[in-house]
């Protein structure tokens, strides 16, 4: 019996158990390979769905409390993401302390490692809008030789040229209004013609006020005449034209009567009929009037004494010989001296403005020596006021 037990464990050894390979296989444990990866591969994946599954579960739950977190208080436009332990937010809120008090809250968060922002919106109401614009608009007020300098500037450096400028214009200046907040855009591109006409405007007025905000400047103030009027203007508008900047001028002169539609047309149809082919002369390339003009003058005095409340602008011309700066030059000087001529005769000096316009604005053909002569003239136009 025994022989037989040891004779069948020696071809079980030798031949493996019924329905096993032949023992001419070269490796028969091979044949349990497949069954061994497959069950791994099985085990794998069930671990890696339970860990997915898992950690899926934790972002879940990061989302949820976070999302009732900020519901509580008072924050519930918003939207949370949550991937591993990094939380993101977007949507909106109601104000910088309201984005604040949500950051707070999702770091408190005992599972939350990073918060990242994506797309938070801040809303800023309209009265908040407009007080934080007028805020930071630059502004030089005065009175006599005191001023008020408000605004915000976004460095030292600016700050003390707006100061140096001031201070060298006005006796006394109040700069308590003028600071320096981070984040504000650079004034490069308007400080510097700001500067010139608060030196400008500050010798010229008594009272006034310039404003500079989103790329306008405005000025305004009274002026006794209207040819300090002009003149200021001209002069504004020279120092805008190279800023870039837009410009509003609320220049004025003091008010008076104004004057009737019709005493408008009147006078300048008199005016009109006075100089048809005549010309204002003057001595050549001078500024010096001559018998002639002086006559002409005379006989338009007349017909500006009846109608003393019309404004009139004296504008002198120039034909385009030689050098049109030259020109330009001489038709304001030519312009000027009749002014002074009306003066000396009488007139109101603050119903006159005075314009050159040099060769710019010809009635006639400048290649005939006829043209030539029509175009170096003085005009003379009524104004409505």
């Amino acid at each position: 019996m025994s022989r037989r037990v040891n004779k069948r464990l020696q071809q079980l050894n030798k031949h493996g158990p019924p329905g096993s390979r032949s023992t001419q296989d070269p490796d028969p444990a091979g044949t349990w390979l497949p069954f061994i990866a497959a069950g791994l591969s099985g085990l794998l994946t069930i671990s890696l769905a339970a860990a997915w599954f898992g950690g899926r579960s934790v972002e879940l739950s990061i989302e949820a409390r976070v999302t009732e977190q900020l519901a509580s208080a008072g924050i519930g436009d918003v939207r949370v993401d949550a991937s591993g332990r990094n939380v993101t937010v977007g949507g909106v809120v109601e104000s910088d302390a309201e984005l604040a008090t949500m950051l707070d809250l999702i770091r408190a968060d005992p599972l939350t490692r990073k918060v990242t922002f994506d797309n938070v919106r801040v809303v800023v109401p309209v009265g908040d809008l407009l007080t934080v614009v007028e805020s930071d608009a630059f502004v030089v007020s005065w009175d006599g030789a005191t001023a008020t300098v408000t605004g915000t500037m976004s460095d030292e450096a600016s700050m003390s040229s707006v100061r140096s400028t001031v201070d060298s214009v006005f006796a006394t200046v109040d700069a308590s209004g003028l600071a320096i907040r981070a984040g504000v855009p650079s004034e490069a591109d308007w400080l510097g013609a700001g500067l010139r006409m608060v030196t400008e405007m500050g010798r010229r007025l008594d009272i006034g006020t310039i404003t500079i905000n989103r790329g306008v400047i405005s000025v305004s103030g009274e002026f006794e005449t209207r040819q300090e009027r002009r003149d200021a203007r001209d002069v504004a508008e020279s120092i805008v034209e190279v800023s870039g900047l837009d410009f509003v001028s609320g220049l004025t002169v003091k008010e008076g009567p104004p004057p009737t539609v019709e005493a408008v047309e009147e006078l300048q149809t008199s005016i009109d009929d006075l100089i048809e082919g005549k010309v204002v002369e003057f001595e050549l390339a001078s500024d010096v009037l001559t018998p002639l003009g002086i006559e002409l003058l005379d006989e338009i005095i007349v017909a500006l004494e009846q109608f003393p409340l019309v404004p009139i602008e004296i504008a002198g011309h120039a034909d385009s010989q030689g050098d049109a700066a030259v020109n330009m030059e001489l038709s304001i000087r030519r312009a000027q001296a009749v002014l002074t001529y009306l003066v000396d005769k009488g007139m109101d000096p603050t119903r006159f403005e005075v314009v050159g316009y040099g060769e710019t604005r010809p009635i006639a053909d400048n290649s005939t020596a006829e043209g030539r002569e029509r175009n170096r003239r003085i005009e003379f136009k009524a104004l409505e006021g």
